[in-house]
């Protein structure tokens, strides 16, 4: 007996429509999935950046109870000019100052004499054979002269020290330092004429400075600065009065990377309306964030806890 075979004449496989409606939804799961991810990217990284931040604070309270003071962040020269290391004769930043405190110029350590982080003056090689430090690991700095991290652009007026820059990793960011001046007449300064808690001058070569001119470190294909030009005689903000020593803040800031006001205290605002730096007897320790650039509102630093 013979079995009659019934063929059907349906196609295996998907139709040209239930492709696209596949891929449709792959896209969309993609597109709802893709900033999430990113997002979580990011938030890694400034956790980070900020532990980081928080591993050189506490390796610069261990040199204050060596040395009895946190290191100088004064743009002033290298005290090693005379031993023909440096001879470059170029101005240290606060930057560079930090790196030298945290891992000796050489990285081994700091001298335990202090002499390499003087602001003035000169000293030799032989002279500090002691050590101390260095206070934190290698993998965390370069040499401001790495290309291959730091791209200097034809419009920044930075000039490369070749000195050690402490930096971030994740964002290819220095780290910049600035000490306070716990004696202080004033809250803040954008050079010498005035005696401020915080001087923007520290770091200007990196930052940059409408103040002086400069357009700073270029990371990112434009001139970063955290400006100069809005501190009201030298010593506040737009927006603010003044009355013998005290300021006040009148009305926000049209330029927020203004240094004064990256650097005040919120706290003081809300409370009294006065203005008055963060972290007043110590330092503050800040890098520029995603965007490359400082004063903005992805910078990394220490300041939040304080306010």
């Amino acid at each position: 007996m013979l079995t009659r075979r019934v063929h059907s004449s349906r196609r295996s496989g998907f139709t040209l429509i239930e492709l696209l409606t596949v891929v449709g939804i792959i896209a969309l799961l993609i597109g709802i999935l893709m900033p999430s991810l990113s997002r979580a990217r990011d938030q890694a990284k400034r956790t980070k950046v900020a532990k980081q931040l928080d591993s050189i604070g506490t390796n610069l309270e261990m040199f204050q109870n060596d040395f009895g003071q946190y290191p100088d962040s004064s743009l002033a020269s290298d005290p090693l000019l005379s031993t023909g290391l440096f001879p470059d004769g170029r101005n240290l930043s606060g930057a560079h100052w930090l790196a030298r405190a945290m891992v000796g110029y050489d990285t081994k350590g700091v001298d335990a004499k202090g002499l390499t982080l003087a602001r003035s003056g000169t000293c030799t090689t032989a002279s500090f054979k002691d050590r101390k430090g260095p206070y934190v690991e290698a993998e965390t700095y370069r040499r401001d002269n790495d290309t291959e991290k730091f791209q200097v652009g034809s419009d920044s007026d930075f000039v490369p020290t070749q000195r050690m820059v402490l930096f971030e990793d994740s964002y290819k960011s220095p780290v910049l330092y600035y000490r306070a001046k716990t004696q202080a007449e004033y809250p803040f300064t954008a050079g010498d004429t005035w005696t401020g808690v915080y001087n923007l001058k520290d770091n200007q070569e990196i930052t940059g400075s409408t103040t002086a001119g400069l357009k700073g470190w270029n990371f990112t294909g434009q001139a970063t600065i955290i400006s100069g030009k809005n501190v009201l005689h030298r010593l506040g903000i737009f927006g603010a009065t003044r009355s013998g020593t005290v300021m006040t803040l009148t009305s926000e800031s049209s330029e927020p990377q203004s240094f004064a006001r990256t650097l005040y205290s919120e706290s003081s605002i809300k409370v009294a309306n006065v203005l008055k730096p963060v972290r007043p007897d110590s330092f503050v320790l800040m890098t520029a964030g995603k965007d490359g650039i400082f004063g903005t509102a992805d910078d990394v630093s220490n300041i939040k806890a304080a306010n």
